[in-house]
């Protein structure tokens, strides 16, 4: 076999065992995922990183909302902010599409 053959054999090799890797870690990475959504929805005060998970978001996209001020938060020391999850549920809560009333006739 030439070395260009053996080479190729040896990479092939190199990636079927990454892909065995990834395979294992992928359902260690959903549970981790969802132990930190559990987390977060007991906590009273949230992080900036922990809201953007909390309401979907990327972490960019949070900080231009923090900066044109449509989203509650508060900056104790002026630096880092903080979310009060009630207040971010209300917040997400608002602008309802639905129907106002719903008739008890239905």
């Amino acid at each position: 076999m030439e070395e260009k053959e053996k080479a190729i054999i040896e990479l092939q090799r190199k990636v079927d065992c990454i892909q065995k890797v990834a395979d294992k870690v992928r359902p260690m990475e959903v549970r981790l995922n969802n132990l930190e959504r559990k987390t977060i929805s007991s906590k009273e005060i949230l992080t900036s990183q922990e809201t953007a998970v909390y309401i979907g978001v990327s972490l960019s996209q949070l900080y231009k909302m923090t900066s044109t001020h449509s989203i509650p938060h508060y900056k104790p020391r002026g630096k880092m902010c903080y979310f009060e999850r009630k207040e971010l549920d209300a917040w997400l809560l608002q602008n309802h599409n639905g129907p106002d009333v719903i008739a008890d006739n239905e």
